[in-house]
């Protein structure tokens, strides 16, 4: 192949990347620009009651409960996006969020303003988690390579909307965050609409446990940057409009120019790598300054958080399991970054010199470090349950695979007129699960599962698995 066919044949690989992301998906970055708006970097910051907690601290609050919430009730009401009740909720609470958020900034005569605040930042933090947990269903029909592409671009656009609201007139900005969250959820539906029926999840859905591994690397990170937060310079926060695009941006034009070779085995120990280069610069400080350690913390957290989000939008994906139900948990650890926050708040008001509060803070964060460093290092397959591993591949060669077997499927069941539960049991096959295997994650008996498979082999007129993976094009 020449250079010129060579790189022709790039320009049309990117292309087709870029083909990939929908606009639909992109609904994640209205809804953190309203986050960012009215909480994280508020354009007018609300009035009433906050010295500690902040106001974020407590839409973090009510994001956590919330959360917690939907771990116990998530086999009862997930898959989310088979609802409309969901996405209405998300809406009411997010626009009654801007609508308490207004009457604070804003207010009349009498308006009792502390309240008001205090219930737009509870509202916020529970629409938002709830809209989070419909956008990661959404998210788990794609490929990851289009997922990492769609959600790196959504927090780009988040990033850059909250930029420009920030300069708006109080008019502007009010009719702005009170549209915003229209807009998010207009899209989430549309986003539903727009992907393959066969991905989504299907009731009774698959048996589970949940991967206590990912949900405890994020916890850990989650409680060493709480520890921090109060001490990262302004516009270097997990809500900072200015780290999270550059950070995001990064990731995006990575997956589009390189997708062909960056391996997820290889993406995992980039969060690390930036918080240990983070926490090793704080003895700096004094002579190279805070900037470089606080934004080399944000980042890892922020790319941390995105790696375990996509890992788990992937083993839903996979395995038929709500995403939803993965990803609640995942939400729960903001009340690590809580907790470290609050420890780092007590130990500033426990009368103990600087040094020693600095060494208690710096030895904390060594024991997290090297806790997160054996679990990266040490596990490619984070749970034996779900048998997922990083792969091999580069996230283009994956997503390109299962991209291709999905089609392939579909191929197979309208071409052989197999049921909706042959359809799901060949989508199982294809992941080179045992009958037994299947049949417990479907609840059905393993005889009934025999007869299954033995239906669709001989609707295809095959014998054998072998023969089946053929068809699939399986090595």
């Amino acid at each position: 192949m020449t250079p010129m066919e060579d790189s022709s044949q790039q320009l049309n690989g990117r292309r087709a990347m870029l083909a990939m992301i929908s606009f639909a998906f992109l609904g994640m970055g209205f809804a953190r620009a309203w986050v960012a708006l009215l909480f994280a970097n508020p354009a007018i910051a609300l009035p009433g009651p906050f010295a500690f907690p902040t106001p974020h601290m407590v839409f973090d609050l009510g994001y956590v409960l919330l959360a917690i919430a939907m771990v116990f009730i998530a086999r009862k009401v997930v898959p989310l996006g088979e609802h409309a009740w969901p996405a209405w909720t998300a809406l009411a609470l997010m626009v009654a969020a801007s609508a308490c958020y207004l009457l604070s900034v804003f207010p009349m005569a009498g308006a009792p303003v502390g309240a008001l605040a205090l219930a737009s930042a509870v509202l916020g933090g529970a629409g938002f988690v709830l809209f989070s947990l419909l956008n990661a269903e959404a998210y788990a029909t794609l490929s990851t390579l289009r997922m990492v592409l769609c959600l790196s671009l959504a927090y780009v656009l988040g990033s850059l909307v909250a930029f420009f609201g920030n300069g708006m007139a109080p008019l502007q900005l009010a009719v702005l965050v009170l549209l915003l969250p229209v807009i998010a959820v207009a899209c989430i539906r549309v986003a539903f609409t727009e992907s393959d029926p066969a991905l989504r999840p299907r009731l009774p859905f698959p048996k589970f446990s949940y991967p206590y591994k990912l949900y405890l690397l994020l916890a850990l990170y989650s409680f060493a940057y709480g520890l921090r937060q109060s001490q990262l310079v302004e516009g270097t926060g997990r809500g900072s409009t200015y780290a999270t695009m550059i950070v995001m941006a990064v990731v995006f034009a990575s997956a589009l120019f390189f997708g062909n070779r960056i391996r997820l085995t290889k993406v995992s120990m980039a969060p690390m790598l930036f918080m240990i280069c983070g926490f090793l610069l704080i003895p700096a400080q004094n002579l190279l300054g805070d900037v470089a350690s606080s934004f080399l913390i944000s980042i890892s957290y922020t790319l941390m958080h995105v790696f375990v989000l996509v890992l788990l939008c992937s083993m839903a994906r996979k395995s038929g399991v709500p995403a939803a139900a993965l990803v609640a948990p995942l939400y729960c650890m903001q009340l690590l970054s809580l907790t470290g926050e609050g420890a780092a708040e007590a130990l500033a008001l426990s009368g103990l010199s600087v040094v020693v509060q600095s060494t208690t803070t710096a030895i904390a964060v060594a024991v997290i470090i090297g806790i997160n460093t054996v679990l990266l290092l040490s596990e490619r397959k984070w749970d034996s349950h779900w048998s997922v591993e990083l792969d091999e591949e580069s996230l283009a060669e994956a997503s390109r695979e299962e991209e291709r077997l999905a089609n392939r499927c579909s191929e197979l069941t309208a071409l052989y007129g197999l049921s909706a539960r042959e359809d799901e049991i060949l989508r199982l096959l294809a992941r080179r699960k045992t009958m037994a295997s299947i049949a417990a994650d479907l609840y059905i008996a393993e005889g009934t599962m025999k007869a299954h498979v033995r239906h669709i082999y001989e609707k295809m007129a095959i014998n054998s698995r072998k023969e089946l993976y053929a068809l699939l094009g399986i090595d």
